[in-house]
């Protein structure tokens, strides 16, 4: 998806829930009951012990059924773990 596919697709649902737990595994579970329940969006905050783990698990996991983003990115070398699957993410 491109930048203005992502907005468009985010405007249109309306909501990204942000995921904030204490544990990766949480992050995963909580991102896999947002889908359950309909939200094809998340976010899962860099606070999260395990961060970069659970996002590439969950994005192993779903792949292109959900748009799915980091957030609380606090400096470059946090940007640059989490821009590997980023589309034109420079």
């Amino acid at each position: 998806m491109t930048r203005d596919q992502i907005l468009a697709f985010i405007t249109e649902i309306g909501v990204v829930p942000v995921v904030r737990t204490s544990s990766a595994e949480g992050a995963i579970k909580a991102i896999d009951a947002i889908y359950r329940g309909g939200i094809r969006a998340a976010e899962i905050t860099m606070t999260v012990p395990g961060a970069i783990r659970a996002l590439e698990k969950v994005a192993d996991q779903f792949g292109d059924k959900i748009v799915l983003g980091a957030g609380t990115v606090l400096d470059p070398r946090q940007r640059g773990r989490v821009c590997w699957r980023a589309p034109n993410s420079s």
